[in-house]
């Protein structure tokens, strides 16, 4: 619903339009891209977990072409770290001063 709302009334009418039609042949077709494209993993983000090879989160910085850290907060340092070391592009929104 988001992006039906705020993304797609921005985009170029041919794009608005072949959108439109996917939803009309499938209407899970926007879950289905995003959950295909993108994948988000809730747990905590610091050395440890991301070093621990056998973990997901260590497999997931691994193979992510990009490192997103929105309101991190106590995890910011290791976001950074982790790009750096893994030769990710990233970028850090804060919140606040911490």
């Amino acid at each position: 619903a988001c992006f039906e709302s705020l993304v797609l009334p921005k985009l170029p009418n041919k794009h608005r339009c072949r959108y439109k039609e996917r939803m009309l042949e499938d209407p899970n077709f926007a879950n289905k891209v995003m959950a295909k494209r993108f994948r988000q993993l809730v747990t905590t983000f610091d050395d440890r977990t991301v070093h621990d090879e056998s973990g997901e989160l260590h497999q997931m910085v691994a193979n992510a072409s990009l490192l997103i850290g929105l309101h991190a907060d106590g995890a910011t340092e290791a976001i950074v770290d982790a790009a750096l070391e893994f030769s990710k592009p990233f970028v850090v929104v804060p919140c606040c001063v911490f």
